[in-house]
């Protein structure tokens, strides 16, 4: 298998280079194949310590000079170096760099990656790395990297073509606990994806850039969901199982297609699923294709009792409350019935979520209106991140630190049993540096990636549990273009292009 031979190439790697880049887009597995190396290396305890590079200055990364009083402060990454050469084990010890790479601050380990293997500190240290010691830098493309820095390492490429989306899947179904059910999940994934990845592909335009990956984490995470012994009992038939994967399937792959000028994609998209897939019927009442937005289609549509029924089935009579502003006032629609549908399930599950939107489409409005719904007293911690353009990555840190208490060791979490919920409005509008990188949002990868962060003043691990991520952001303004590292690693994007709200 593919899978098995780069863990091989890697390993080999390792053993005649100390400085290795495994380069790859998101999703090829670059984490699985460093993490399965690992622990192929379990019973020598080996030692493996990560970072982000971008998520702190190059002061706060390597250390700084005080120039009123000439006081030494430490680096993070020369704090991580310094504990690995300190280390007990004797197996292998690696520091794993998984942030983009630009000259800035890789170009100052050029003495480490270099055959004498020592990082020159500005305080004139001089720290030697140990023989089993190694530099992984775990990146998506070596564009920003000069070539006295990539003919200093090793590299490993790895292809997503070469893992697809197959093995995601397997994991996933793997854990499952119905028999019944895996098996008729491996059919439904069989017969669903191939199609609708095609066709994601070559015929439709979502409102971002979206890895093929992407869509098949975000029809498990609403399986997850929905699949449960109150919907699905493990005597279900086979057709109530293939009526909940359509579901989640037409949500997965379409509701992140693109509304533009004289196109609906969603229409599109619908037409096409009506056309391909046959088995499941949908009560569609109007004309696909004719009926411009008032026509029905596959989006019009949730599961109830063991079928279809139309959103407008969960409408309520809207009874103005007099002591909520008009600005503030919500009025449900069939959109916001169905996007607050799929927000409270992927909160109950404690999955991202990420909402994109055109600016005035009532994003935010939404939003509040769903947390406002939670039980905010004894289960959900709600907190404002506030975003602009000069947010950076230490002012994200501190906002998201203040709610946090200290559990036990190095773990933090929000207080008593809580769960925390981190809104960020206007996910997109930071400032992009000149190498690409959007630095508030690499300090919530390397949390989503690994579970923690670093104390920019005591260079200490926080572990930071029982919180998830609820985003919004306008295609059209700020950076537009999130990391596809960022989307692939928070598990789930539910990518709503809110229309026709009010």
């Amino acid at each position: 298998m593919k899978s098995v031979l780069q863990v091989l190439q890697l390993s080999d790697l390792l053993d005649v280079r100390h400085s290795v880049f495994v380069i790859g887009a998101a999703g090829s597995g670059k984490s699985s194949v460093c993490q399965t190396l690992l622990t192929v290396h379990r019973n020598e305890r080996p030692l493996a310590l990560d970072l982000n590079p971008k998520a702190v200055t190059n002061d706060e990364l390597f250390g700084t000079i005080n120039p009123a009083t000439r006081e030494w402060k430490d680096g993070l990454l020369s704090s991580l170096i310094r504990d690995l050469v300190n280390a007990t084990t004797d197996g292998p010890r690696w520091l794993i760099l998984d942030g983009d790479i630009d000259p800035m601050w890789i170009e100052s380990l050029n003495s480490v990656m270099d055959d004498n293997r020592v990082l020159t500190l500005a305080s004139r240290e001089r720290i030697s790395l140990t023989p089993t010691m190694r530099l992984i830098f775990e990146v998506s493309t070596l564009e920003r990297a000069t070539p006295a820095t990539v003919s200093r390492g090793g590299v490993l490429y790895l292809d997503s073509a070469d893992v697809g989306w197959n093995p995601y899947v397997v994991s996933w179904i793997e854990r499952r606990s119905v028999q019944s059910e895996k098996a008729n999940l491996i059919i439904f994934f069989d017969k669903y994806v191939p199609p609708c990845l095609e066709a994601m592909t070559k015929r439709f335009k979502t409102v971002l850039p979206i890895p093929d990956i992407c869509y098949v984490q975000t029809l498990c995470c609403l399986l997850e969901c929905l699949l449960t012994p109150e919907n699905t009992p493990p005597d279900s038939p086979n057709e109530l199982y293939e009526l909940y994967f359509v579901f989640c399937c037409v949500w997965a792959f379409g509701s992140g297609l693109a509304l533009s000028s004289g196109t609906d994609g969603r229409l599109e998209f619908s037409n096409w699923f009506l056309s391909e897939f046959k088995s499941v019927k949908f009560p569609i009442s109007g004309t696909p294709g004719q009926g411009g937005a008032d026509a029905s289609t596959v989006f019009d549509y949730y599961i109830d009792t063991k079928r279809f029924y139309p959103w407008s089935r969960k409408l309520q009579k809207f009874q103005p409350s007099l002591d909520v502003s008009l600005q503030n006032t919500l009025v449900p629609t069939k959109e916001t019935q169905r996007i607050q549908y799929m927000m409270d399930l992927l909160i109950s599950k404690g999955h991202p979520i990420m909402l994109v939107g055109a600016s005035g489409c009532g994003k935010t409005s939404v939003i509040r209106s769903t947390l406002e719904a939670l039980d905010q007293e004894s289960i959900y911690l709600v907190v404002n991140v506030p975003f602009n353009f000069y947010t950076s990555s230490a002012t994200v840190q501190r906002a998201m630190e203040l709610h946090l208490e200290k559990k036990v060791g190095k773990n933090f979490g929000p207080p008593g049993q809580k769960k925390i919920i981190y809104f960020i409005d206007d996910f997109n509008i930071p400032e992009v540096d000149s190498y690409g990188t959007c630095q508030p949002h690499t300090i919530i990868r390397q949390h989503l990636d690994y579970g923690h962060w670093y104390d920019r003043n005591k260079l200490t691990l926080k572990e930071v549990t029982n919180c998830q991520y609820l985003v919004s952001m306008c295609p059209t303004a700020g950076s537009c273009t999130i990391n596809p590292r960022l989307q692939v690693k928070s598990n789930v994007k539910l990518i709503d292009h809110i229309s026709s709200m009010f």
